[in-house]
């Protein structure tokens, strides 16, 4: 708890991908009863599935609960801290059928974060970029360049021709980007020396580390998420 107090502010998010039986969450809905606030945690939890172990379910889940409602298993009441959760199993997996099926927004994410990396020399940071007047862009680095993702009406994810290359460099001009314009695609039918371009799903299972043939995340039980 006073690890959070130090780092986070009243009204910011903790992430704890690795959340046990819950102690990051149950500490920030203490903080925010003690010191004010409105902090929010996202806790994930995969546990020992190979073991039938649904440990967010039968642990995590229910230590949240009972520091929110004060419950206890002995039947003798604590303070309650207030607050609430939502509970989440994630059940798809990560596969070039999960990603295809993916929608704008999420694969949007997926690109801007794949760039990120403060670590890695060179590597460009990207910054979203939600505009109704753009039909391809998505975001910009901090090089000038734009990235694009080729999306039909409504989806699903369309292909580089000839018809869709001649909207990327129009949304380039209104954004003031230069080339190279880094385009994602499910299929590259037209080329130009401008686009370096990107096929989804192989370079979107890549950003994620994932080999579609032989990760073991596309063959795992869920994981669970509180």
């Amino acid at each position: 708890m006073k690890i959070i107090q130090l780092w986070c502010p009243p009204g910011g998010l903790v992430l704890d991908p690795y959340a046990g039986s819950g102690t990051t969450g149950h500490a920030v809905l203490d903080l925010n009863l003690q010191a004010g606030g409105l902090r929010r945690f996202v806790l994930i939890e995969q546990g020992a599935p190979e073991n039938g172990d649904k440990y967010a379910r039968s642990l995590t889940w229910k230590r949240l609960y009972n520091a929110i409602t004060g419950e206890r298993p002995s039947g003798n009441g604590a303070e309650p801290l207030g607050g609430g959760f939502e509970f989440r199993m994630l059940t798809r997996q990560i596969d070039a059928k999960a990603v295809l099926s993916m929608k704008k927004s999420e694969l949007v994410d997926v690109v801007i974060t794949s760039h990120w990396d403060e670590n890695r020399r060179g590597s460009p940071n990207l910054v979203r970029i939600e505009d109704p007047k753009y039909t391809y862009l998505v975001g910009k680095d901090d090089r000038g360049e734009g990235y694009f993702i080729i999306w039909n009406n409504g989806g699903p994810v369309g292909q580089l021709d000839r018809e869709s290359y001649r909207l990327v460099p129009k949304d380039a001009e209104k954004a003031e980007l230069k080339p190279p314009y880094h385009v994602y695609a499910r299929y590259e039918v037209y080329q130009s020396p401008n686009v370096q371009f990107w096929k989804i799903p192989d370079k979107i299972l890549a950003h994620l580390g994932l080999n579609e043939n032989s990760d073991r995340f596309n063959e795992g039980e869920d994981e669970e998420a509180a």
